[in-house]
């Protein structure tokens, strides 16, 4: 792989493929202790590998602007129902499993109110976000002149979203790699100046920003003001999608295997929170439980990317 294609499509779901097991076991770890390592590791990496989903997210429909003079025909239709009709299925399943074992009146009562999480997918923060930040990017670029502009007014709604979530305090991870998505963006605008700094002096600023990572999230632990922690959180973010573009750089021949699963990673990223959360019930085994989610996941990650391609191709 060179270093001039870090970011096409089949490097991206080979980094996809790595990041969805990451969340996997950073969820894992808040069910299950096997180890003070493995926990305390996990336990810090969900909202920084979400925020690699984020930064791809940005960098593709603002790729798709740059090279496509209708891009923005259909954009919010499409978008919407590419990210939206999966979630509504999913929920529709995880109501199933609810139902069948015998938790589903318990839980619906929250779905008004501010513990609305406990009435939907575990994990669906993420999708709600990425359809809010592709409405704010429709509202940015069909309504300016400049792409620059249209970043600035994006830029500022993304930060008033994480403004928000903060202030009704909603949980960190709502609003801690937001930015990322923004990152994006300003990397597709800028691409070749983004190319000349990660090449220069690559493995010093690699390690300094491995520095800064570890500060922000030490700092992130200590501050108790919720405004400061979610701009430390972000420019961690940002910080991990540069540690991940250098890494990406250095990826060698290409993997089938992770690019499948880079291809069925909103799938993993929808089942694999209700996976958890219903063989927590009957499992008891570390190892089993472990297992069977990886198994299960993919399986059924498999089995319905397959059927959303079908549903929403027709």
């Amino acid at each position: 792989m060179s270093r001039e294609n870090y970011l096409d499509i089949n490097n991206c779901k080979i980094v996809r493929a790595i990041m969805a097991i990451m969340i996997m076991l950073h969820h894992i770890s808040q069910y299950v202790y096997c180890s003070s390592l493995f926990n305390f590791i996990f336990e810090q990496i969900g909202s920084t590998a979400t925020a690699i989903f984020f930064f791809y997210s940005g960098y593709g429909v603002m790729q798709g602007l740059i090279n496509k003079n209708d891009y923005m025909n259909g954009f919010l239709k499409k978008r919407l129902v590419s990210v939206g009709v999966p979630f509504i299925l999913a929920n529709l399943i995880y109501y199933i499993l609810l139902t069948v074992n015998g938790l589903f009146i318990g839980r619906i009562p929250y779905l008004f109110t501010m513990k609305f999480e406990k009435a939907i997918i575990p994990n669906a923060w993420f999708v709600i976000m990425i359809m809010l930040m592709y409405i704010a990017f429709f509202i940015s670029f069909k309504f300016t002149q400049t792409r620059k502009t249209g970043i600035a007014v994006c830029s500022g709604i993304i930060f008033l979203y994480a403004i928000i979530l903060c202030t009704v305090n909603l949980r960190q991870y709502w609003f801690s790699a937001l930015f990322a998505f923004v990152f994006g963006l300003i990397y597709a605008e800028y691409r070749s100046k983004f190319d000349d700094i990660l090449q220069k002096h690559a493995i010093l600023k690699f390690i300094f920003c491995c520095f800064l990572f570890l500060l922000l999230t030490v700092l992130a632990k200590v501050i108790f003001s919720s405004y400061i922690v979610l701009v430390l959180k972000n420019i961690r973010a940002v910080v991990t999608c540069m540690l991940v573009l250098w890494l990406s750089m250095i990826i060698g021949k290409r993997n089938a295997v992770l690019e499948h699963f880079g291809d069925i990673s909103y799938e993993i990223f929808l089942y694999h929170g209700m996976i958890m959360e219903i063989l927590y019930l009957w499992i008891g085994s570390t190892a089993i439980f472990m297992g069977l989610v990886f198994i299960l996941t993919f399986f059924t990650a498999e089995a319905m990317h397959k059927g959303h391609v079908l549903l929403l191709n027709k």
